[in-house]
């Protein structure tokens, strides 16, 4: 289940980035929520990283983008 002190740990609100690249030990949050079913959408716009998306419990409807290529993922 997503929510509750568990779920602010998981995100972590980064300005999209500019150019150049990220170094090796960066960790990069590019996985933008661009659909979220719940009632409040609290996760609307929030960044991921990619391990949170394979390893997280996330119910069905959610949808992810990579802000880096366009890359869609959903649950």
């Amino acid at each position: 289940m997503i929510g509750g002190r568990r779920a602010d740990g998981l995100y972590h609100e980064l300005p999209r980035p500019r150019s150049g690249r990220q170094g090796k030990h960066r960790t990069a949050y590019v996985w933008e929520v661009v659909a979220d079913p719940t009632p409040d959408q609290p996760f609307l716009g929030r960044l991921f990283r990619g391990i949170d998306l394979q390893r997280g419990d996330w119910p069905p409807g959610f949808r992810f983008r990579n802000v880096r290529t366009g890359e869609v993922w959903a649950t």
